[in-house]
């Protein structure tokens, strides 16, 4: 159903979310757990009823168009996978967090376009230790992709989150707000990430760039939840937005298997 090697238009992410819902109706459910400025609904897939819990987030910024398409496959991975693994498991995957920005990059000529619909980072509007004013009348909070995520993360309280971004290859576990037990744990997690897709364990000093804004969606989680919170960075260091579809593949290939994660 998902075709690797080409450009999804924003019409053709709903077509697949639409053919996906339809097909599998019987293994999971779509939600929508809010509406964007451009009055665009987010979607959640839900996958499972199991206790068991993992949720994963993509299209963060608007510009990293690859990982949504990824997520959209994996979803359908999921649903063709034995049905007593998710008899004790659930994954949550919003694979387009930021609609209103993926077609500002997409489709609109804005390629490194990274806000939302009114240009905010989404990534830098969760209230957390880190959050810092960035701008006149900048609040945490303000925006309704990020409102959105904290409900879903209210309401469903996911043993894990998994954001994935683009670029780098790159695993980031650290939280300088957190205490050691905590990343120790983190660590631990991001090891077997590592093993699985090859990617980078980033040290922890790299966990915020000198004069970064804070307040990104793992922040939060971690802060909010004291539970796992990781983002992953598919695709080279080195690809140029607007990424290439080519660049699918094999992000899918190296990332495919993490909502196994023992």
């Amino acid at each position: 159903m998902i075709e690797f090697g080409k450009i999804y238009k924003y019409s053709d992410y709903i077509c697949t979310v639409n053919m996906l819902k339809d097909k599998y109706n019987k293994n999971m459910r779509v939600i929508n757990i809010g509406k964007t400025w451009e009055n665009r609904d987010i979607a959640l897939f839900i996958i499972g009823r199991g206790n068991n819990s993992v949720a994963f987030s993509s299209g963060v910024h608007g510009r990293e168009s690859i990982n949504p398409v990824i997520m959209l496959k994996i979803i359908e991975d999921c649903c063709s996978y034995r049905e007593e693994y998710w008899r004790e498991n659930t994954l949550y995957v919003i694979p387009l967090l930021n609609p209103d920005g993926y077609v500002t990059a997409m489709e609109r000529g804005y390629r490194m376009w990274k806000g939302n619909g009114r240009g905010v980072d989404i990534n830098r509007n969760f209230p957390s230790v880190t959050w810092k004013k960035k701008f006149i009348g900048d609040k945490a909070l303000s925006e309704p992709e990020t409102m959105a995520l904290v409900r879903f993360f209210n309401q469903y309280k996911t043993d894990m989150y998994i954001d994935f971004h683009s670029r780098g290859k790159e695993i980031y576990y650290y939280r300088s707000a957190m205490d050691e037990e905590y990343n120790r744990k983190q660590l631990k997690i991001a090891g077997k990430i590592s093993k699985l897709t090859g990617y980078t364990i980033a040290e922890p000093f790299r966990e915020m760039e000198t004069g970064d804004g804070g307040g990104n969606t793992v922040h939060y989680f971690s802060e909010m939840y004291k539970k796992p919170a990781l983002t992953v960075e598919t695709v080279s260091g080195d690809a140029e937005f607007p990424l290439e579809p080519y660049e699918q593949k094999d992000a899918y290939n190296e990332i495919k298997d993490i909502w196994r994660l023992d």
